[in-house]
C-alpha cells in the first residue's frame, strides 16, 4: 500500500489523492498451486511458489506445512532438505500449539520425524512428547515411546532396563522401548542424520557394536555407494545380504542389499555381475518403484535400450525432478541415437540438484563430466 495513503491527506491539501489499495495477495491460489506442484513431486517449483506463500502471508501455517512436505518426506530416496523441512514445520506447529486446526496434528508428527533425521534430537524428543499428550491409540504410543528411547540411547542418557543386552564391545543392543527394538547407540545415530560421510562412521561403529545386526550392514554400504566408492560398498552390501537370509532363512533375498549392489555394479560397468543382481531382484514377489529403474538402466547398459527408453520416459514425467531417473533416461535416449535430447535431459537432472546437497552433491561432477563428453560428440 502507497504512503500516502497510510498517511492520509488533510482537508483542503492540495496533494494528488490517495492512490487506491492493491488488492489482498491471492494467498489461497498460491498455496494451491503449490499444493498441486507437491503432488506433481515438482518440489522444486513447491518451494518456490510455498515460500512466497508464507512470504505474504507469515500466518497461513497450512503454507508452512506444505512447505515443509516440499523440502522433506520419507518415501523421497533424494529429498531437498530436512533441515528446512523441520523449520516449516516447526513454524506450522508455533501457529496452532494447541493442535485445534485440520493440519496442526500432521505438522507436529513431521517435525518429529523431520527433526530426528537431521540430528535435532531436542526438538524431536519434545515433539515425540507432545504427541503422547494427545495421542490414545497403543500402537502409536509405543511407536512414539520408542522413539524417544531411541533419541536417548542416541544422546547416551538412555537408562538401561530388566533384560537389556550388550554387544561384543559393551555397547547396549536392545530391546529398546516398548516395541523392544534390536539397535545400538550407533546405529541410531546413522539413522538420525542425513550426512553420507557421518553415517558411514556411525553404521561402521555400528556393525562392531552388533555383529550380527544385517541393518547396521546394510546401512553401511549405502552410505558408502551414496560417496560413489562403489567397489568399497559391494562386500558390506553382500554382508548385509548374507546376514539377511542367515537371520531370515525362509525369506525372500533382501530387495535392498541386492539393489545397492546392482547400483554398484552398474556404476563399475561390470554388466555380467549386474545381471545376477537383476536376475534376483526379477524374481522378487513385491517390488519396489526403484528397482524398475536400475533394471531398466541394465538394459541401456547392456545394448537394449529401446525396450527401456518408454518406460524410462513415463517414470521421469511421474517424477520430473528425480536425478536417478532423469539420469537413467538421458542414458537410454543417447544409447538411441537422440543425443540432442540426452544432453537436455542430463542438463535437467544437474539443474535440479540444490547447492551442497548432502547426498546427490557426490552426483554433480560424474554427471558434468558425461555432459561435457556428450555436448563434445555432438555434431
Amino acid at each position: 500500500m502507497a504512503a500516502a495513503s497510510l498517511m492520509g491527506v488533510s482537508e483542503g491539501s492540495a496533494q494528488e489523492p490517495a492512490a487506491a489499495p492493491a488488492p489482498p495477495p491471492r494467498i489461497a491460489a498460491v498455496v494451491e498451486e503449490g499444493r498441486r506442484a507437491l503432488e506433481g513431486r515438482r518440489y522444486l517449483e513447491a518451494v518456490r511458489l510455498l515460500t512466497e506463500a508464507t512470504r505474504l502471508d507469515p500466518r497461513h501455517g497450512e503454507a508452512h506445512l506444505l512447505l515443509g512436505q516440499a523440502y522433506w518426506a520419507d518415501d523421497r530416496s533424494h529429498p531437498l532438505s530436512a533441515t528446512r523441512a523441520a523449520d516449516a514445520f516447526a513454524a506450522a506447529v508455533a501457529l496452532d500449539p494447541s493442535l485445534a486446526t485440520a493440519w496442526g496434528r500432521t505438522a507436529l508428527e513431521q517435525l518429529a520425524v523431520a527433526t530426528v533425521r537431521s540430528e535435532r534430537l531436542d526438538e524431536a524428543r519434545a515433539a515425540y512428547m507432545r504427541l503422547l499428550e494427545v495421542e490414545t491409540r497403543e500402537e502409536r504410543r509405543a511407536r512414539y515411546l520408542t522413539q524417544i528411547d531411541e533419541i536417548d540411547l542416541d544422546r547416551g542418557v538412555y537408562e538401561a532396563r530388566a533384560g537389556t543386552e550388550y554387544g561384543p564391545t559393551g555397547e547396549i543392543i536392545g530391546p529398546i522401548g516398548p516395541i523392544r527394538m534390536r539397535t545400538n547407540r550407533w546405529f541410531e545415530k546413522g539413522r538420525h542424520t542425513q550426512d553420507p560421510v557421518k553415517a558411514e562412521e556411525y553404521y561402521r561403529r555400528a556393525r562392531e557394536a552388533d555383529p550380527v545386526m544385517w541393518q547396521a550392514s546394510l546401512n553401511h554400504g549405502i552410505a558408502i555407494a551414496q560417496q560413489r566408492r562403489f567397489t568399497e560398498a559391494l562386500p558390506i552390501l553382500a554382508d548385509a545380504a548374507a546376514k539377511w537370509r542367515a537371520a531370515f532363512p525362509d525369506a525372500p533375498p533382501h530387495q535392498r542389499a541386492h539393489l545397492w549392489r546392482l547400483i554398484c555394479f552398474l556404476a563399475l560397468g561390470r554388466l555380467d555381475e549386474a545381471a545376477g543382481e537383476v536376475d534376483v531382484l526379477t524374481r522378487l514377489p513385491d517390488r519396489d518403484p526403484w528397482v524398475a529403474v536400475y533394471v531398466l538402466r541394465y538394459l541401456v547398459a547392456a545394448g537394449r535400450p529401446e525396450p527401456a527408453l518408454e518406460r524410462l520416459a513415463g517414470i521421469a514425467a511421474e517424477n520430473p525432478e528425480s536425478v536417478e531417473v532423469l539420469h537413467a533416461l538421458a542414458l537410454a535416449q543417447h544409447a538411441v541415437g537422440r543425443r540432442d535430447e540426452a544432453v537436455r535431459t542430463l542438463e535437467r537432472a544437474l539443474a535440479v540438484i540444490p547447492d551442497g546437497h548432502l547426498t546427490l552433491r557426490y552426483m554433480v561432477q560424474p554427471l558434468s563430466d558425461l555432459l561435457a563428453n556428450w555436448r563434445g560428440s555432438t555434431p
